[in-house]
């Protein structure tokens, strides 16, 4: 039962060299003791929550200092539009479904409230990316390329995210998945999309894709799909 879960809460203070970058390590959500305590630290501390079923291929990790539970994330597909991401890139609809499943989202991502490590939050953002590289790949059999996050600016900065490199490309439409989940309605509560581009690879195909000439390529050789992964 989530109420039994248990765990260290010991506060932490100071930089990250106070205790070396390999004292921190990200645990991928295997065994159902991994899930609960996921579940019990983003439902608990995150303030969007994470009780609620996640939809479609995902990816959860537990943040350890030590032996020590600090914090909790998690990796889902990308939305299937946002206007943001899809202007940054620079594809049509066409190609947009073609690579979408190069796509990901950061769904989730939480620090415990008694964690204050200066860095601490960029750091482990830019450790994930490289974890959850392999890991997709493992999973899923499609390695991603890019991944964005949604960050509510009327409680943090995004200051993480743009130490971590990512980029402010605007904000989302207002609209979200209903209770029940099956259309999308308006709230208008906006958020920014921070992006980051996980290979360059992928935007130099985009844009060799999208050129007339990339195109041309394309239709004379047949051999448009050498560069995905």
């Amino acid at each position: 039962m989530l109420n039994d879960v248990r765990f260290d809460m010991t506060p932490r203070s100071g930089r990250l060299c106070d205790y070396g970058t390999e004292a921190f390590r990200l645990v991928q959500v295997e065994t159902q003791a991994q899930a609960d305590l996921w579940t019990v630290l983003i439902s608990t501390w995150h303030y969007a929550g994470g009780a609620q079923k996640i939809i479609g291929p995902r990816i959860k990790y537990l943040i350890y200092l030590g032996r020590q539970p600090i914090g909790a994330m998690s990796y889902t597909w990308g939305a299937l539009r946002l206007k943001a991401r899809d202007e940054f890139i620079g594809w049509d609809d066409a190609l947009r479904q073609e690579l979408l499943p190069h796509c990901l989202t950061q769904h989730r991502f939480l620090l415990c409230p008694w964690i204050g490590i200066k860095c601490l939050a960029s750091h482990i953002i830019n450790r994930s990316l490289k974890v959850l590289r392999a890991d997709w790949t493992a999973k899923y059999g499609c390695e991603p390329f890019i991944c964005t996050t949604y960050v509510d600016t009327t409680r943090y900065a995004g200051t993480a995210y743009r130490a971590a490199g990512w980029t402010d490309t605007g904000t989302t439409g207002g609209f979200g998945w209903n209770e029940h989940g099956r259309r999308m309605t308006y709230h208008g509560d906006k958020k920014h999309v921070f992006l980051t581009v996980m290979n360059r690879r992928f935007l130099r195909m985009v844009r060799s894709r999208m050129s007339p000439a990339g195109a041309s390529r394309q239709e004379g050789t047949g051999d448009g799909n050498d560069n995905r992964g």
